[in-house]
């Protein structure tokens, strides 16, 4: 499980706790617990739990890639795409 820090709704991020960005987008099915209600982004509030499935993403290098024997150098990592969020909201 993970816990939301922040939502920024117009960009389609959410970023948890733990410093990752999870993107949101049109087609990501967000909802109430396992089988609940379809949920807005706006309705997420920190504080709220979240497990995220993740879009399937083919990382595999294709021939023609170019290589490089250099380090990467990202200054933050690319947020990760949700298929899925379902929430489950702690009572306060």
């Amino acid at each position: 499980m993970a816990t939301v820090a922040s939502v920024d709704e117009p960009s389609g991020l959410v970023r948890l706790t733990d410093g990752t960005t999870v993107r949101v987008t049109g087609s990501t099915n967000v909802h109430r617990g396992a089988t609940g209600s379809s949920m807005a982004l706006r309705e997420l509030t920190p504080g709220d739990e979240l497990v995220i499935v993740l879009v399937d993403s083919d990382t595999t290098p294709r021939p023609g890639d170019p290589a490089s024997a250099l380090p990467r150098q990202d200054v933050s990592p690319r947020p990760v795409e949700a298929a899925e969020l379902m929430i489950f909201r702690v009572p306060r």
